[in-house]
């Protein structure tokens, strides 16, 4: 999807209406402002999905209820089970923080919601985890929907 953007604006410029055209130029930078949301979009992710891997690792559980979103703090059943079943196979695995990856993001259009996905190096194989991460933008914070 990054790639995307350029194209388009690459196409625009290169072979769409002529640069005075105010309707080309919008959507170059529509196109340049969505790619840089997206990156910064990324990057959140990217530090929030760290810290929920070092605190699993830590034993932190509230760490862990930090990144996730208002829904999933406030219930606890749920946020019990999903944060046991990552410690049993962080426990099982032997797992260790260079064990987990992201592999690629999909975002929405108002980039306000990720799909991410995630893969975990299982006795030495990487192996993608078996559904994407959800991610929201939550009062300006990127959080994880369990």
């Amino acid at each position: 999807m990054r790639g995307a953007a350029f194209l388009l604006v690459a196409l625009v410029v290169g072979c769409g209406p002529r640069a005075e055209d105010p309707k080309a130029r919008k959507m170059v930078a529509e196109a340049m402002a969505r790619e840089e949301t997206v990156r910064g979009a990324e990057a959140a992710i990217r530090s929030q999905y760290a810290k929920g891997r070092k605190a699993v690792l830590a034993d932190k559980f509230d760490d862990f209820k930090a990144i996730l979103d208002s829904v999933a703090r406030n219930d606890g059943a749920k946020c019990g089970l999903s944060w046991a079943g990552i410690r049993i196979l962080v426990g099982v695995g032997g797992l260790k923080e260079e064990d987990f990856r992201i592999d690629a993001f999909t975002f929405n259009d108002p980039v306000t919601m990720a799909m991410v996905t995630t893969s975990h190096r299982e006795k030495g194989e990487w192996k993608k985890d078996t559904r994407p991460q959800v991610w929201t933008l939550e009062d300006g914070q990127w959080r994880w929907m369990l």
